[in-house]
């Protein structure tokens, strides 16, 4: 497989134009999340393509995915177009709060860069796809509020470490946690990632672990089950 090109089961993935690769958190994402048959979806900040794509396969209705950085928004658009789903998932060129679309979703879904201003790399597509300055946690909360359907369901992955302050942030804006998993890269190792879901309601929130590989390096079978639609 070339390094420009990702091969899922059902769709492959160029990704030469974009600064931010396939990688195992936006699989994670699109897999973890929850998604109702037959519903509206939104993919702030697609990159490649991948989180509409896994959308789309799995049962959405139409999926909107949002870019701010021109190359990438083409590369997506490309992607989608050679994918089993081109007639159900729109690429946006945008701003995410410049965004303004005419219905609410049932669902939205987010892989956001998390890296803060300190760590700001020379070039702009890398500082687009990876700093919070270009999409920080309270205008991610507030946009996915405003564009959340009533009972619908907002999920991301992030730094396991911003727990407390991804709870805080959301809140102020009338959205609460309802389903929490835990991700260990490896078998004792202490979490490194969240993969978070919220809701306008407030609900019990369950919360689980996740392991990607045993002591040996070995995928998990938990893992390997939750990708396997994705995975070759």
């Amino acid at each position: 497989m070339s390094s420009s090109q990702f091969c899922f089961k059902k769709f492959s993935v160029r990704q030469d134009n974009c600064a931010m690769k396939i990688n195992t958190d936006s699989v994670l994402l699109g897999s973890w999340a929850t998604l109702r048959a037959h519903t509206r979806v939104l993919d702030i900040g697609t990159g490649t393509g991948i989180l509409a794509l896994m959308a789309a396969q799995r049962c959405a209705e139409h999926v909107d995915a949002v870019e701010i950085n021109a190359e990438a928004a083409q590369q997506a658009l490309e992607n989608t177009q050679n994918s089993p789903w081109h007639d159900i998932i729109s690429i946006h060129h945008c701003d995410i709060k410049n965004y303004s679309p005419t219905n609410t979703y049932h669902h939205i879904l987010a892989n956001p860069p998390y890296y803060d201003n300190t760590l700001l790399p020379p070039d702009k597509a890398r500082r687009q796809a990876r700093n919070t300055q270009s999409l920080a946690l309270e205008l991610l909360a507030h946009c996915a509020a405003s564009m959340l359907a009533e009972d619908g369901t907002f999920s991301m992955i992030y730094p396991s470490d911003t727990e407390q302050k991804l709870e805080t942030v959301f809140a102020g804006e009338g959205l609460y946690p309802s389903r929490k998993t835990l991700v260990h890269t490896r078998e004792g190792k202490p979490p490194r990632r969240i993969l978070i879901e919220f809701t306008k309601e407030v609900r019990n929130t369950t919360t689980t672990h996740l392991t990607l590989a045993d002591l040996q390096g070995t995928p998990t079978e938990e893992y390997t089950t939750l990708t396997q639609d994705f995975y070759l």
